[in-house]
């Protein structure tokens, strides 16, 4: 909180819109088409799960 008692946003805090902007692009991209069972953070693919 600052000295007026607001929440101070931290840093790592994603805005909606930078939230929901991997979802979108998946969900919007034609490149993507056909791609399933892969795991994708922050607009890339990520390492996924290991098993």
């Amino acid at each position: 909180m600052d000295a007026e008692g607001n929440l101070t946003p931290l840093p790592y805090y994603r805005t909606p819109a930078q939230a929901a902007a991997t979802s979108v692009l998946l969900a919007a991209s034609p490149l993507l088409t056909g791609v399933t069972g892969r795991y994708f953070e922050d607009n890339q693919e990520g390492p996924g799960r290991p098993r």
